[in-house]
C-alpha cells in the first residue's frame, strides 16, 4: 500500500505536520520502518482497536511494536541525533492513535559532526566560483541567516516593500509557515552585497507576481513548486570540493564544510546590542523575550546596518566618513553633475524618491510612456540607477555636507 493512499496516515500527517518539509519527511521515515516490518499503516491501526480492551492482548501488541522499533533504532547506522530524528515520526504515528509506545534512547544523544567555521575569505572565494542565482542565494543565507528550506520557499510579496523602494538593509517577511519550531511570523534584512546580487538575479524576470517564487529552477522544464533545499546544497558542495576548501569523507559522515556553515557565518559575526534581534532574524524560539523584543522595523534595520559591517564579504568602495565621501564625490564631479542638477529641481530628496518610484525604469518603458503622451523629464534608465545608488549610499548628514558644497538649498542656489 502507498502511504499517500493511507487515511491513518493523512489524519496523522494533518494533526502532526505544519509544513511541507515535515510533511515530507515524516512520511520517509514511517515508509523506511513500515518497510522493514513488512506491513502497513492501517493493519497496525486494525489490530490496535481489536485488542484495545483486552488488557492481556493489548500489552502484547504494545510489547510486540516496541521491540521492532527498538530493534529499528538500534540498527540505524546514523549518529546518535540523527537515530532519534528517524525514530521520532514513526512514535509519533502510534501516539496519534492512542498506542502507548515508550522507547528507550541512548542515554547520552548528542551531535556527533558539527559544522566547523566558515572563514570570509572562503565565502568570498565559494561566492567568487558560483552562478549567479546559487551566488545570490549563498549572499542572502549569509546575510540574512536564514536555513535554506527557508529561502527556497521565499516569494516575491515577501520582498516587494524594500525591493521595489530599493531600501538598504532590504527587509525580508518571514511568514510562519515557511519557519521552523511553529514561530510567530519574522523579518530579517540583507545588507548591500546580497541587495545587489538579487537586484541582478530577478532583473530578467521582472516584473514579478506577488506569489511567484524568488529562486527558481535553472531547468524549465522542472514541475516542483519550489526547489529543494538539496539543491543549493549540492551546489555549495560541489564548489567547496573543486577549491579543495573540503574533502569527501567517509560513507556515513557529513562534509565539515557545508552549507548550513552559512548560517554559523551569520551567528558568529553579526554583532548586536542585544543577542534577541540576533535569535528574531534566526526565526529562533526567543521564550519569554517573544513578548518583549520590539516588532518596529526600523529599530532592527538600524541594528542590522550597525552590525552589517562586520558581516559583509565583498569589500565596500565607498568611503564611509563625511570628509571622505565628500573627496569620493568631488572627484567624480564631471559624472554626478546632472543628477545634482536634477536633484536641485525639487525641494527635498523624498520629493525625488518619490519621482523615481512613480517613473519608469527601463528606457523601454519610457518610450512606452511617450507613445501614451506622457512624458518624463530627460534622464536615463542609467542615470535613474545612479541616483538611486546616490541616495541610498547618502546619509542625511551626507546629504547636508553636499548640499554645502554644491551651495544647494531648497532646490536653489544660495
Amino acid at each position: 500500500m502507498k502511504l499517500e493512499q493511507s487515511e491513518t496516515v493523512t489524519l496523522w500527517i494533518k494533526k502532526s505536520c505544519e509544513s511541507e518539509t515535515t510533511e515530507k519527511s515524516y512520511r520517509a521515515r514511517l515508509k523506511q520502518f513500515l518497510e522493514s516490518v513488512e506491513t502497513n499503516p492501517d493493519e497496525i491501526v486494525e489490530q490496535w482497536k481489536e485488542v484495545r480492551y483486552n488488557w492481556k492482548e493489548r500489552e502484547k501488541f504494545i510489547d510486540k511494536w516496541t521491540e521492532k522499533i527498538e530493534n529499528y533504532y538500534c540498527l540505524l547506522e546514523l549518529a546518535p541525533a540523527s537515530k532519534v530524528s528517524y525514530v521520532t515520526p514513526i512514535v509519533s504515528f502510534f501516539k496519534r492513535y492512542k498506542i502507548p509506545i515508550e522507547i528507550e534512547y541512548d542515554k547520552h544523544v548528542f551531535i556527533k559532526y558539527h559544522n566547523r567555521d566558515i572563514k570570509k575569505e572562503e565565502v568570498k572565494t565559494i561566492l567568487e566560483h558560483s552562478g549567479l542565482r546559487d551566488k545570490t542565494f549563498f549572499l542572502m543565507m549569509a546575510e540574512s541567516g536564514q536555513r535554506p528550506n527557508t529561502l527556497v520557499q521565499l516569494r516575491y510579496r515577501h520582498i516587494k516593500e524594500d525591493f521595489e523602494a530599493r531600501r538598504r538593509p532590504m527587509k525580508i517577511d518571514l511568514p510562519s509557515q515557511i519557519l521552523k519550531d511553529r514561530v510567530a511570523n519574522r523579518f530579517t534584512f540583507i545588507g548591500e552585497d546580497g541587495f545587489n546580487s538579487l537586484r541582478e538575479y530577478l532583473s530578467t524576470r521582472m516584473p514579478l507576481d506577488d506569489n511567484e517564487v524568488i529562486f527558481q529552477p535553472e531547468k524549465p522544464y522542472a514541475k516542483t513548486e519550489y526547489l529543494s533545499p538539496d539543491t543549493f546544497s549540492n551546489k555549495f558542495s560541489r564548489v567547496a570540493l573543486k577549491l579543495k576548501l573540503t574533502k569527501i569523507e567517509e560513507k556515513g559522515k557529513p562534509k565539515p564544510l557545508r552549507l548550513y556553515c552559512l548560517r554559523k557565518y551569520f551567528r558568529n559575526r553579526i554583532q548586536v546590542s542585544d543577542t534577541s534581534f540576533r535569535e528574531f532574524w534566526m526565526a529562533h524560539s526567543l521564550g519569554t523575550d517573544e513578548h518583549y523584543i520590539t516588532r518596529d522595523p526600523e529599530k532592527h534595520r538600524e541594528e542590522y546596518r550597525k552590525a552589517y559591517q562586520n558581516l559583509r564579504i565583498f569589500t565596500s568602495d565607498v568611503p564611509e566618513t563625511i570628509e571622505e565621501l565628500r573627496a569620493f564625490y568631488e572627484g567624480k564631479l564631471e559624472m554626478l553633475k546632472p543628477l545634482i542638477e536634477f536633484v536641485e529641481s525639487f525641494k527635498n530628496p523624498d520629493e525625488v524618491r518619490i519621482y523615481l518610484q512613480q517613473s519608469p525604469r527601463s528606457d523601454s518603458e519610457r518610450a512606452k510612456m511617450r507613445e501614451k503622451g506622457i512624458h518624463y523629464r530627460d534622464l536615463t534608465a542609467e542615470e535613474v540607477e545612479q541616483l538611486y545608488d546616490l541616495l541610498n549610499r547618502a546619509s542625511a548628514a551626507t546629504r547636508e555636507a553636499l548640499k554645502k558644497r554644491y551651495k544647494v538649498k531648497e532646490g536653489k542656489e544660495e
